[in-house]
């Protein structure tokens, strides 16, 4: 055998061995990056096609439908309502999730943030809004909103 022949063998096994090593290496996750306050609030200018809530709906699943647009997009932002603040302060009220909510628009799309604003008001005689926090909408009301964290 040549020289040159057992240095190419030598490269070869080098080279086997190095990727038999990198494949047996445990794997990095990549982790989704926490979305900031700047992202959470871009996430309701996201415009959203007004022909998804044009039958009568329940807030429920209003909520579903935008976040299933915000996970479309890839948007990592959740939407979280604080039921106790609103028990709280509407014990006589219904369920906020059985609020009925239909949209009657001509436009062809309205941001998220806007959805969700038409959605609330009829919720407990108008005084449900929401908050924006680094990665969540919480829905809440008017006094929850209005205090200081």
């Amino acid at each position: 055998m040549s020289v040159k022949n057992s240095a190419c063998i030598v490269m070869i096994w080098i080279l086997s061995a190095t990727s038999a090593v990198a494949e047996d290496a445990p794997k990095k996750k990549v982790q989704a990056k926490e979305p900031t306050l700047a992202d959470t609030r871009a996430a309701l200018g996201l415009a959203v096609d007004a022909k998804l809530f044009n039958k009568p709906m329940n807030l429920k699943e209003v909520l579903e439908i935008l976040l299933k647009e915000l996970d479309k997009r890839g948007k990592k932002v959740r939407i979280k309502v604080n039921v106790d603040a609103i028990k709280n302060e509407f014990p006589d009220e219904p369920s906020i999730y059985d609020t009925q909510f239909i949209l009657k628009t001509k436009s062809k799309s309205l941001p998220l943030g806007s959805v969700l604003s038409y959605a609330l008001a009829p919720a407990c005689k108008g005084n449900v809004t929401f908050k924006v926090r680094r990665g969540i909408i919480e829905i809440t009301t008017l006094k929850d909103a209005a205090r200081k964290n």
